[in-house]
């Protein structure tokens, strides 16, 4: 799980720093960092993962609007099988031409002490503490996840967890296709954040994992009335309904915005929320009516507080997820007059629930 988040010159933030726990619930006006903060993991999810450059991961227009300074700091904390891993990244601009990006510095550490570092050109690797030189470190590139790792060592794990344990979902069910794109093997292809390829990553899903899907479907049809299956048919994702005696099907795009968010959390929720996983949730309730947000917020924080449950952070503005999980799991995030962007723990106004203090405007600063 993050145990910390380090941000200074990127966007909003300068100097920041927090600690969630297993549990977080991001609130705040627009405009205070929430999504910049989960943006900042994503970039760092997709520079270690090779996926982007450096440029592409921290342009120019990533750095603090009224900072001169060209550097940017991200520093994250992660604890992994008990172990923590520190993982440190420098970026450095050129104040004269934005394309020019380049890391000055990238880290990897753990417990046991240093495993990968790269500084002045030249990127170092180590195993069993011994130091061992590496030569063509590209500064536009993450040296941590070009390296070559051995199964199970301490390089490995962290890759594995950037790489497939650090889930970030923004659902746009306006994005989401219905349409099965065949894939060799069962492996599920990686989920997009916005879940455009839901239909895509379900399938396999549901042969690699069909106890956790169905439990879903159980779930469904409690928020659903009449909801029996998500299933595909002629590489289209379908849903089955029976309501009254009779049987309906429906192609998934037939669905509502708000249905289709819906099964999609659900499908999320029992077949990836599990032990070592990071989900962030952009707000996720956006679609989705009172009735059937309280149900899933209930679940979802209930499998946080288990021995093998994965640590959640959310964003929300809605009411059901500010009086649920707001006063013992509430972080505020403001700018005060538009400087940078802080956070503290939330606190509600007495005799106010967390969403009337939050409507009235009095968790503001005076």
């Amino acid at each position: 799980m993050i145990e910390r988040v380090y941000l200074d010159n990127f966007r909003s933030f300068v100097n920041f720093e927090w600690r969630p726990g297993q549990l977080a619930l991001l609130l705040g006006p627009n405009g205070a960092g929430k999504t910049a903060l989960l943006e900042a993991l994503d970039a760092v999810q997709a520079f270690v993962k090779g996926e982007t450059s450096v440029s592409e991961a921290f342009p120019a227009s990533s750095r603090t609007r009224w900072e001169t300074r060209v550097g940017q700091t991200i520093e994250l904390d992660v604890r992994i099988r008990k172990i923590l891993y520190r993982y440190r990244l420098v970026v450095t601009h050129d104040a004269d031409d934005d394309d020019d990006v380049q890391v000055a510095s990238e880290a990897l550490q753990s417990d046991d002490g240093s495993i990968v570092e790269f500084r002045s050109g030249d990127l170092t690797l180590f195993r069993d503490q011994k130091p061992q030189a590496m030569a063509g470190a590209k500064p536009t590139r993450s040296g941590v996840g070009a390296l070559a790792s051995r199964p199970g060592d301490a390089l490995a794990q962290f890759q594995d967890w950037i790489s497939t344990k650090l889930w970030l979902i923004r659902p746009d069910p306006r994005a989401m296709s219905g349409r099965v794109q065949r894939r060799r093997g069962t492996n599920a292809p990686w989920l997009e954040p916005d879940l455009s390829n839901f239909a895509a990553w379900y399938v396999p899903t549901l042969a690699a994992k069909p106890g956790s899907v169905f439990k879903a479907h159980a779930a469904i049809a409690e928020a659903l009335p009449g909801f029996v299956e998500l299933f595909e048919e002629d590489a289209e994702l379908s849903a089955r309904f029976e309501r009254d005696g009779t049987t309906s099907t429906y192609r998934f795009d037939e669905l509502s915005d708000g249905e289709r968010a819906l099964v999609a959390l659900y499908v999320i929720l029992h077949a990836v929320a599990g032990p070592n996983k990071t989900i962030v949730f952009d707000e996720p309730d956006n679609y989705l009516a009172l009735r059937e947000i309280q149900p899933w917020l209930a679940e979802l924080a209930d499998r946080t507080l288990r021995a093998d449950g994965p640590q959640v952070l959310l964003v929300s503005h809605h009411p059901d997820a500010l009086n649920f999980l707001a006063v013992q799991n509430g972080w505020r995030v403001f700018r005060d007059r538009s400087g940078p962007s802080r956070i503290e723990r939330f606190q509600a106004a007495e005799a106010l629930d967390a969403a009337e203090t939050v409507a009235r405007g009095w968790d503001e600063p005076a």
